[in-house]
């Protein structure tokens, strides 16, 4: 009776210990399937955001195609032209502007698919790559390019490498004309800026009547240390002119609410709530001439609301033109005449911005290819990813000068070294007429007492 009992002990030990080693077991098994299983997902999302990215450079080969089409005088109206660069270019064309409700414009375009629509063939996809192995098929295409060269707004980043931005305004045809145009409306500091610094919003404490510029290392007065103003300080020129204007006209703002050029400083502010910039203070910042003036900043109130995508918004109201010889008050949109010029004064910290144009109302008034978005969505099996981007066809090479003068010559203090050369060679240019050599303004300028 004995040595049958410790029998039946050691069978309840081993029936315990399978039934605990099986558990274990079919948990590791778990696990091995689960983490596979997220791989694979992991895998596939990737696959799917590198078919978009690859729709994404398709659309900028029909972008160059349709530029190169514009450039050489075609439209999606010309219809003189009957041979076939001339079909290919107005069918390029009219593709691309209605691309926006059009997910196979780039598929047309290119060729891809033969050039066809969508069809219950193919579905309207462009096949990247195909992989048989066995259970892990992996099929990559793009299913929808959309592009629209007509955008509300202009977005680009700023940084301590490209602190300067030029953002010309080029109107539709179907927006209003840009002599209604009244503000520009800057947005400056995202979410996504602020989240790169791991810090809360904070900012140099100003008040609002505050004339001064801040610090580059502004003290915090919870710890006493010092640390790069967040947001940043903005600077905004708007350059402007009428179908004929002359060199002083740029330049002279002649006490009143008219100019073609002028600047101003936005400074951000935890203590203010102004958002707006009228244009007689836009123009008094930038009357260089004018006796007493100190380019003074503007104090913006920003807040760090999560539920802002930028964090300080500014409303800039537009000085009127000065009009040329023909008394034209006509803003001049052609050619690159009407645009704004951001820059960063402290050359830090990066942040995204946007560019609004409005009317007198406030309504939007849509830039035609300034920029343009492409919409791009990509899958692998039944995964599908969404990529939007913005691309500029434009000379990124714009020959305008971050600044006028660096300080520092090479002296160990840090200094600016200079050195005055007095040249009787003089010349000078009064509302676009040369000046006498004889005339005071000419002796003015080649002599010193």
């Amino acid at each position: 009776m004995q040595k049958t009992k410790r029998g039946a002990a050691s069978i309840y030990t081993v029936v315990i210990t399978c039934l605990l080693f099986g558990v274990i077991s079919v948990g590791f098994v778990q696990i091995i399937l689960r983490e596979r299983k997220k791989s694979i997902s992991n895998d596939l999302a990737d696959s799917a955001y590198d078919s978009a990215l690859a729709g994404v450079e398709d659309a900028k080969l029909a972008l160059s195609e349709y530029y190169s089409c514009i450039n050489d005088g075609y439209s999606s109206s010309s219809s003189s032209d009957h041979t076939i660069r001339g079909n290919y270019c107005r069918s390029t064309i009219s593709l691309v502007e209605e691309s926006y409700s059009n997910c196979d414009a780039v598929t047309k375009i290119l060729g891809r698919n033969g050039g066809t629509p969508a069809t219950s063939a193919n579905g309207g996809e462009v096949l990247i790559r195909e992989v048989v192995n066995g259970a892990t098929d992996t099929i990559q295409a793009y299913t929808c390019v959309q592009i629209s060269t007509v955008l509300n707004d202009y977005r680009s980043t700023l940084s301590s490498s490209s602190p300067t931005s030029v953002v010309p305004f080029y109107s539709s045809s179907n927006s209003p004309s840009f002599d209604n145009a009244k503000y520009v409306r800057v947005s400056w500091f995202s979410q996504d800026n602020l989240d790169s610094y791991n810090t809360n919003y904070r900012n140099y404490n100003r008040s609002t009547n505050s004339s001064t510029f801040p610090p580059l290392n502004a003290t915090d007065s919870s710890s006493g240390s010092g640390y790069i103003p967040v947001p940043p300080t903005l600077s905004f020129s708007i350059f402007q002119t009428a179908s004929q204007f002359t060199l002083s006209q740029l330049d002279d703002t002649g006490g009143l609410n008219a100019t073609n050029r002028a600047t101003v400083w936005l400074v951000p502010s935890k203590n203010s709530s102004n958002t707006t910039v009228t244009k007689s203070q836009l123009v008094q910042s930038n009357n260089h001439t004018a006796s007493g003036t100190t380019n003074n900043p503007i104090v913006i109130g920003c807040d760090s609301s999560e539920a802002r995508e930028f964090i300080c918004t500014a409303t800039l109201e537009l000085p009127d033109v000065r009009p040329g010889p023909d008394n034209s008050p006509s803003r001049q949109s052609s050619g690159g005449s009407f645009f704004a010029l951001l820059s960063l004064p402290y050359g830090t910290p990066d942040t995204d911005f946007s560019v609004e144009l409005l009317d007198a109302s406030g309504n939007l008034i849509p830039l035609d290819n300034v920029q343009v978005s492409v919409d791009s969505t990509g899958r692998a099996n039944d995964v599908f990813s969404r990529v939007e981007t913005r691309l500029e066809f434009r000379d990124t090479f714009f020959p305008f000068p971050d600044f006028a003068i660096e300080a520092g010559g090479g002296s160990s203090s840090g200094g600016l070294e200079k050195s005055l050369k007095i040249d009787g060679n003089c010349w000078a240019v009064i509302n676009g007429e040369l000046q006498n050599s004889d005339s005071a303004v000419i002796y003015d300028l080649c002599h010193v007492e």
